[in-house]
């Protein structure tokens, strides 16, 4: 029984090696995949793109520049027919013509992969070789736990646009609806007394004179006043 419990102990600590190693490198693994996903990476080439935007503006001027000369020498196209043109002389500029659209749908197309292109950047590459030195798996990349959003208070959901206030008015109901008050026609105004004698009628309100000793047919003449 000794002899077998002394076979059983290194067998153990032998089994518990991988265990024991691995315990040890998850925690680096998992610092570099927190390191990896918080690594930033580059999408697209600038330089490829401005070479691809060069090559394109250069192209479109070489296409301007063989349609006039196909118009100059009367090389028509569609329902443009032309009587007496050169043959041999337009078909070579309608197959270089056709070459050079071809040459620019192909730029469009690398110069479209190389902005949608990732890129790692130099410390992502290092994290990546040194995940795959510790055997840790590269696929499993955990980014850092995001912070936790504030809870509101309450248990009222915020809408959207809620900040933003609204003026619109409110129709007015019934309630808010002041009472309303019972309208009083005004009475007329009394007719002035109608003089046949009298040329022309005045109308407006009349003005008494407030002392009856005024005489008002004989105004004020200037300087002292007599008595009246």
């Amino acid at each position: 029984m000794q002899a077998r419990g002394f076979l059983i102990a290194p067998l153990l600590a032998i089994a518990l090696l991988p265990v024991a190693a691995a315990a040890q490198e998850r925690p680096a693994c998992e610092a570099l995949q927190r390191r990896l996903g918080n690594s930033p990476q580059v999408i697209g080439s600038t330089a490829e793109v401005r070479y691809h935007a060069q090559e394109l503006s250069r192209l479109n001027a070489d296409i301007r520049d063989l349609r006039t000369e196909m118009r100059r020498a009367g090389c028509g196209a569609g329902s443009i027919v032309s009587f007496g043109g050169p043959d041999d002389i337009c078909s070579d500029m309608q197959n270089e013509l056709a070459a050079m659209e071809a040459d620019r749908q192909d730029i469009m197309m690398r110069r479209d992969e190389a902005r949608s292109l990732v890129r790692p950047t130099m410390d992502r590459s290092g994290i990546l070789a040194a995940l795959r030195q510790n055997g840790c798996d590269v696929t499993e990349i955990s980014a850092l736990p995001q912070a936790a959003e504030p809870e509101h208070s309450g248990n009222a959901a915020i809408e959207p646009y809620s900040g933003i206030t609204n003026l619109r008015t409110l129709a007015p109901t019934q309630s808010s609806e002041p009472a309303k008050t019972a309208e009083v026609k005004p009475e007329p105004p009394p007719e002035r007394p109608y003089d046949r004698n009298q040329k022309v009628r005045s109308v407006g309100p009349q003005f008494f004179p407030e002392e009856n000793d005024i005489d008002l047919a004989n105004p004020a003449s200037p300087g002292p006043q007599p008595m009246q």
